[in-house]
């Protein structure tokens, strides 16, 4: 047998309803029903009365009145004996109606409507959301601008089919929608393409002074990628390193002298802004030579071939000269 105690009891004079404070006497768990006996303590004495029913947490009745006020009055309730009949029929009967709230509340989630207020076993009580709110706002997010802006961002696996699956770069061939230049520490030049200049100027009466300098004008552009050769000078279209390369083959030179190639980077040949430079000489035959040299150039940069001889006099003869240029990187 247990007792139960909690909270304080009021009752009228010639009254059989006694209310509770602080109490809990429809809870099965507490063992609380008629036939049981409440007990008031008094002055020297203990009044014992019965339960008639309990009404609520807070109210029960008696079969009689207490025959006095009770204002405030501590109390004993002498619950079921633990393991007899009435006991074991209260404990199966809390724990049925616990089953019955779990599927009461499922019922609330699965076919109610907005927020669910659930109680547990202990008096805590959760709200949370019932399937027709979570329903609706998952089919709003789907159908939002949002979230479908968002998912056309996304790859579709199928344009992924035929890439890359191993390696570094394994499948592809070309590159033909680059429009970005790859850097050189990636392999690629830093530009989109190379500035390539072929020159070349062949006639019959070529007139090269004696110890002067002359600027070779190209009478024929080749190939001018960048458009960067005109009236007899190279203008750099971007910074970088130029490979220069010029050949020069004369027919009947004279027999005592020698032929000069230079590529100059100067308004003035006498200001010696001399890039690379070479001689060979004249033997009466057709004679053939080339000068090579890379240099680095500033955007702007104006570079042009000289040619010159030390025969002593000004010579004219049948020549050739050609010169190409590759701009590195």
């Amino acid at each position: 047998m247990a007792w139960y105690k909690a909270g304080t009891i009021n009752a009228e004079e010639s009254s059989t309803v006694v209310t509770g404070t602080g109490t809990q006497w429809a809870n099965n768990v507490y063992g609380i029903g008629p036939g049981q006996i409440l007990l008031v303590p008094g002055s020297g004495s203990v009044r014992a009365y019965e339960i008639q029913a309990v009404d609520s947490n807070t109210q029960l009745r008696l079969v009689t009145s207490p025959g006095e006020a009770l204002t405030d009055q501590p109390y004993a309730i002498l619950s079921f004996y633990v393991d007899s009949v009435p006991d074991f029929a209260r404990r199966l009967s809390a724990q049925l109606a616990f089953y019955q709230s779990q599927l009461d509340g499922w019922q609330q989630i699965l076919t109610g409507a907005g927020d669910i207020t659930l109680t547990a076993p202990d008096g805590t009580q959760v709200t949370i959301k019932s399937m027709a709110e979570i329903t609706d706002s998952i089919n709003d997010k789907i159908g939002s601008d949002v979230f479908n802006t968002e998912l056309d961002k996304k790859a579709d696996k199928t344009e992924l089919d035929g890439k890359a699956s191993a390696g570094d770069n394994s499948d592809i061939t070309s590159l033909s929608g680059l429009t970005i230049p790859l850097s050189i520490s990636q392999g690629g030049t830093g530009d989109t393409s190379k500035g390539l200049v072929i020159l070349k100027e062949t006639s019959s009466g070529l007139s090269i002074p004696n110890t002067t300098f002359k600027k070779v004008t190209f009478s024929t552009k080749v190939v001018d990628t960048e458009n960067a050769y005109s009236s007899g000078n190279y203008t750099a279209p971007k910074e970088g390193y130029y490979l220069f390369t010029a050949h020069i083959r004369f027919s009947g030179p004279p027999a005592t002298a020698s032929v000069y190639l230079k590529i100059d980077s100067s308004t003035s040949p006498s200001a010696q802004a001399v890039i690379g430079q070479t001689s060979k000489d004249y033997w009466p035959i057709d004679m053939i030579f080339e000068l090579t040299c890379a240099v680095y150039l500033t955007q702007g940069r104006a570079v042009s071939l000289y040619v010159y001889q030390d025969s002593g006099s000004t010579v004219t003869s049948s020549a050739h000269i050609d010169m190409s240029i590759i701009r590195i990187y």
